[in-house]
Order: C-alpha cells, then sequence, then structure tokens
C-alpha cells in the first residue's frame, strides 16, 4: 500500500477544500483520496494499493493545485 499525505498551509490557497472535495470525492481507479483540515493547513491523503495508481493519484491532485493556484494568483 502506498501513502501520501500533503499539508498546505490554509494561507496558501483560500478555496481549497471546495474546489478539491470535486475531485477528491470521485473514486476513480484503485487510489482513494481524502481531504481534512484543522486550524493551520489542509490536508490530502492519498492511498493506493500500487505504484501505478499513486503515481496517477499524484498527477491528479498536483495537476489540481497547480491550477488553483494559477486561478488565485490572477484574481
Amino acid at each position: 500500500m502506498m501513502k501520501l499525505r500533503l499539508d498546505i498551509p490554509l494561507t496558501e490557497i483560500s478555496n481549497l477544500r471546495q474546489i478539491i472535495d470535486l475531485e477528491v470525492k470521485d473514486v476513480v481507479g484503485r487510489s482513494h483520496m481524502d481531504i481534512s483540515n484543522d486550524s493551520e493547513f489542509y490536508h490530502i491523503d492519498i492511498e493506493s494499493p500500487d505504484m501505478t495508481s499513486f503515481k496517477a493519484a499524484v498527477r491528479s491532485i498536483t495537476r489540481w493545485l497547480i491550477i488553483i493556484k494559477r486561478i488565485e494568483e490572477v484574481n
């Protein structure tokens, strides 16, 4: 089982939870992603049974984070 936790400061991306929830709630492939937050960080947890699905999940969440950051930079 492959696992990864991303901790992103709340100040870094203000609307991350609402936007990423769309991606995280979809169960696609063999990976599972979950998002939570505390007073300082968003936590994105990824679990995959193998390296192929793990890399696909990491690529997917990375693309979303890049897009969200670029949109916030424009606003």
